[in-house]
């Protein structure tokens, strides 16, 4: 999700022990316009690999580096790197070709 849209609900609740779910709510390169939702893989599914368990905390004492000014350059680096990953379709298995081919 976009970094501007967490820090907003970081400071809508003051509450620390009622943001447990915004744990799930992570900012990410190029997710201004969506966010993704993780599903766990179904458990007759050979194929699938279940993705890492999600860091602890509520992830609002991590916003700072997004607006850092100084960490401008890496952020960019890191958006660059990322954009090539999904530019060029790394990430996901060959099973999810078949889909993505679909009309």
């Amino acid at each position: 999700m976009n970094p501007v849209i967490k820090r907003e609900l970081c400071t809508s609740e003051a509450d620390p022990s009622k943001r447990a779910w915004m744990r799930k709510l992570r900012p990410w390169h190029g997710h201004d316009d969506h966010f993704h939702a993780r599903l766990a893989c179904p458990a007759d599914s050979s194929d699938c690999k279940p993705q890492a368990a999600l860091a602890q905390g509520d992830g609002c004492d991590q916003l700072d580096w997004w607006f850092d000014e100084q960490a401008q350059a890496e952020r960019k680096k890191a958006q660059g790197e990322y954009q090539k990953n999904v530019v060029e379709g790394k990430g996901w298995p060959m099973q999810c070709e078949a889909l993505l081919a679909q009309p």
